[in-house]
């Protein structure tokens, strides 16, 4: 963990994380959290914020770059009586914010929402209005300090032969899969190495929990209904459920994933991809083309190829089995005050000073397109309106297509849902024990039932 003071000047790097040096939080002074970011820009984007804060406000702040994952500490710190008082939380809605939300744990935003000058987007907007079962209304308990989507890459290097391109890719739900399925047979046929299909995730790291519910939509599955209310048990919902898990797992049994995926972790995926071992990448970020965004120097000619010309985004996944188009279910990451916090005012005026446009520019954009930025306005500046950059245009058309949020915005009994892993075992039971996708369906159902129940 690394400590943060911005009244202290010395800069220091540890741990691949940028820092201020400091000791270690003072009773007095505004407390941050923010978990180490993947590259050193990140950590430096916040770090320069807060200093900045702490210059224009006064208020003496200390930021705390700590470990990823932050849901245990945040929880443990709030049980405990010593939370932070802001909070930046990468897991979002697939994690414990909204838990908290439920049980009244978090402070309500809505004040420092009206105090912007301009608009979140809706879809941005719905991915943080949590149920609150203390008061028993809906609010804003967390904004979003950038949208993730679940996105699909390929490699077009492995397309060229058989002359195909993007537009030859089909954009309905059983042709879309079966055409990668083509192409590695008429591959095969041409005397080239054989490459397994899909690289995607069956284990319950995030990956694969947004892989099933990409795949239930698909199959046309609605899990809850506006108001919260199971209905995966319903005839239509059930069948859904039980074919998406039977494509899925035929997919793994016919050697179409790799093998390893059932028990991969979080970035296991991400370098299967780029070691070529796939034609195909679902992945939670973008991650993936942006390993390969490095600066223009002779050095990086081959990365600079790749991000250019080789690996592809896709600008939306295939329509739905009922020809509908399909909504992209968005995960954020979340910008929280804890209700015990000591210093909420300073906490609130300083998450309506990181939000301002040019703030939370310098905080997107240090992602590399990493998360998408939840306010219409910045998507007009030049990063993201660049017309060269492929993948860039790909994540604005996916972010301002149809959308919809986690189904743990709608109820949090979904987290408990994650956290037992209900559906990578039901892929397991029927990989691994040869349980049928109806009884694996049936299995699941019923759990999901017993949870909703308690809420």
């Amino acid at each position: 963990m690394v400590f943060v003071s911005c009244s202290n000047t010395k800069i220091q790097s540890q741990n691949n994380s940028y820092a201020i040096n400091s000791d270690l939080r003072e009773q007095d002074s505004l407390t941050i959290w923010a978990e180490q970011g993947f590259g050193l820009e990140e950590g430096k984007a916040i770090a320069q914020l807060v200093r900045e804060w702490e210059q224009v406000s006064g208020v003496k702040t200390t930021l705390q770059l700590r470990p990823s994952p932050l849901d245990d500490q945040i929880e443990t710190a709030i049980q405990t009586g010593n939370p932070p008082d802001v909070a930046f939380i990468r897991s979002g809605g697939l994690g414990i914010v909204p838990q908290l939300a439920w049980e009244g744990r978090l402070a309500d935003l809505t004040d420092v929402i009206e105090s912007l000058e301009y608009s979140f987007s809706p879809s941005a907007l719905a991915t943080v209005n949590y149920q609150n079962n203390i008061t028993g209304k809906r609010s804003y308990y967390a904004l979003p300090n950038g949208i993730k989507t679940f996105n699909l890459h390929y490699w077009q290097t492995y397309l060229e032969p058989l002359r195909l391109q993007q537009k030859d890719i089909p954009q309905d739900w059983q042709n879309f899969w079966q055409f990668w399925q083509e192409v590695r047979e008429r591959r095969r046929e041409l005397g080239y190495e054989d490459i397994p299909n899909f690289c995607l995730t069956l284990s319950n790291a995030t990956d694969g929990q947004l892989l099933i519910l990409h795949f239930l939509h698909g199959n046309n599955v609605q899990i809850f209904d506006e108001n919260g209310n199971l209905v995966l048990d319903r005839p239509q919902n059930r069948q859904g459920t039980i074919d998406a898990l039977t494509q899925i797992s035929n997919l793994y049994q016919n050697g179409s994933i790799l093998p390893e995926a059932i028990a991969w972790r979080g970035p296991d995926n991400n370098f299967q991809f780029l070691d070529k071992q796939c034609l195909l990448v679902a992945n939670n970020s973008f991650s993936i083309p942006a390993l390969q965004k490095l600066p223009d120097n002779p050095y990086n000619q081959a990365a600079k190829n790749r991000y250019l010309n080789e690996i592809v985004t896709l600008p939306n996944w295939p329509n739905k089995l009922d020809g509908k188009p399909f909504q992209m279910t968005l995960a954020i990451r979340a910008t929280v005050i804890p209700a015990n916090a000591s210093n909420i005012k300073d906490a609130k005026q300083f998450m309506t000073y990181f939000f301002q446009p040019e703030n939370l520019k310098l905080w997107i954009e240090k992602h590399k397109g990493r998360a998408i930025p939840p306010i219409p306005e910045l998507l007009n500046t030049p990063f993201w309106q660049d017309a060269e950059d492929p993948h860039i245009s790909a994540l604005r058309a996916i972010y301002l297509g149809p959308t919809q949020p986690l189904p743990s915005v709608i109820s949090p009994a979904y987290n408990e849902v994650v956290k037992e892993k209900i559906w990578a075992e039901a892929l397991a039971s029927i990989i691994q024990d040869g349980i049928s996708p109806e009884e694996a369906a049936d299995r699941a159902i019923a759990r999901i039932q017993k949870i909703t129940a308690q809420y």
